[in-house]
């Protein structure tokens, strides 16, 4: 299986995947930042509904990327989408 990456900006993945308000009571209520409750909410929705905001560039905070996946090294805080990414997609979000 050949995997695919894909580059698209944060507003085509939006459309796209339609992310989920899964925390109500932060000021970005899109995103979550506890890992642990990420992986509760991965699942119970499944894992192709999870993704990750990461740090691109170890060492600048302003630098930031969005990936599909659970991932806890350089994680900002995480995503659920109401549409699934492919196993065989890969992609990287753009600011």
């Amino acid at each position: 299986m050949s995997i695919k990456t894909i580059e698209i900006t944060m507003a085509q993945w939006q459309e796209a995947f339609s992310a989920k308000e899964i925390n109500p009571d932060a000021d970005n209520p899109k995103l979550l930042e506890d890992e642990f409750a990420a992986e509760e909410l991965a699942q119970k929705v499944g894992e192709n509904h999870v993704w990750t905001l990461k740090y691109a560039d170890e060492g600048d905070a302003d630098s930031k990327v969005l990936v599909n996946g659970l991932w806890s090294v350089g994680a900002v805080g995480f995503y659920i989408t109401e549409e699934a990414y492919s196993d065989d997609e890969d992609y990287v979000v753009t600011q």
